[in-house]
């Protein structure tokens, strides 16, 4: 056996054992709790008025988050050191 052929079955070994998982599991699937798209469903209704301001603020919201996420680190450290300064 070559070493393409151990490859091969051993992917296919997986394969099986994770389709056989899942079709163990889906039982229990059905009866857990509601998917988050249910459970965040009357956020996004309510959020969801028709207003172009609306839709904008919360685009600008997301580009700050985003901005804030990337810069997590320097906004970090910059606040450290004016807390260091101040006290």
């Amino acid at each position: 056996m070559t070493t393409l052929t151990i490859i091969l079955l051993l992917a296919l070994l997986a394969a099986l054992a994770w389709a056989l998982w899942l079709w163990r599991r889906q039982y229990r699937i059905v009866e857990s709790v509601p998917p988050p798209s249910e459970l965040f469903s009357p956020l996004f209704r309510a959020a969801q008025t028709g207003f172009t301001q609306n839709y904008a603020l919360v685009m600008v919201l997301g580009l700050m988050l985003a901005v804030a996420a990337f810069f997590a680190k320097d906004i970090a450290t910059a606040v450290r050191a004016i807390i260091a300064t101040v006290f």
